[in-house]
């Protein structure tokens, strides 16, 4: 078993609307994801279960062999283990990674600026 398994996920809205259905995913201990798609696809309902912000309609989420969420059970929201952080429209879309990470330093010393920004691309994986 992952680091995080989520096996048979399913979450349906009011007026049967269904956001997720039986989704299954298993990542490792060293491994980084991104979740993507289309709006309405799920993204933020599968999310929001696996932070335990909401209830699941069937489906386990497992953090290193644990079962933290289970069929009809609630979670505290922010179980310590797990992290949500929203997306920020605050980008720039034609500004390179590295460019829209620099923007808050702008106001220091190029060298400091330079460092950091170095610092920040090593800490997440995207020199």
């Amino acid at each position: 078993m992952g680091f995080l398994t989520i096996k048979g996920l399913g979450k349906t809205y009011e007026q049967e609307t269904t956001a997720l259905a039986d989704f299954s995913l298993e990542i490792g201990q060293a491994e980084r994801w991104a979740v993507v798609g289309a709006s309405g696809s799920g993204k933020s309902t599968l999310l929001r279960l696996i932070a335990g912000l909401e209830a699941q309609d069937e489906g386990a989420v497992f953090l290193k062999g644990e079962k933290i969420l289970h069929s009809g059970e609630k979670l505290v929201p922010g179980y310590d283990a797990i992290q949500l952080v929203k997306q920020d429209k605050g980008l720039y879309p034609y500004s390179t990674v590295g460019e829209n990470i620099s923007r808050p330093l702008l106001q220091y010393d190029k060298t400091y600026a330079r460092e950091r920004l170095a610092e920040l691309l090593r800490l997440f994986g995207l020199e």
